[in-house]
């Protein structure tokens, strides 16, 4: 879990019942939103993961997000 290796960790879903079902820690921020639109600020991750849902997103769209919310020296994991 990358919650108990990192000291913030922001998760998005877009199901609110899915969120719902994470266990409550103190420094993850559970967010419902999409891969495509996800709400975070311009270059303000450090590191971007997806594992198995990446083969529902737009594409395009999901990597455009990702070039806007990463820091310069990010890391993305897909």
């Amino acid at each position: 879990m990358l919650g108990s290796n990192f000291k913030k960790v922001i998760t998005t879903d877009d199901s609110s019942k899915q969120i719902e079902t994470e266990e409550a820690l103190p420094n993850i921020e559970y967010c419902v939103a999409t891969a495509e639109n996800g709400g975070l600020a311009d270059k303000s991750v450090d590191l971007i993961t997806v594992a198995q849902a990446a083969h529902w997103f737009n594409l395009p769209a999901f990597y455009a997000e990702a070039k806007r919310i990463a820091k310069p020296s990010a890391v993305l994991a897909v």
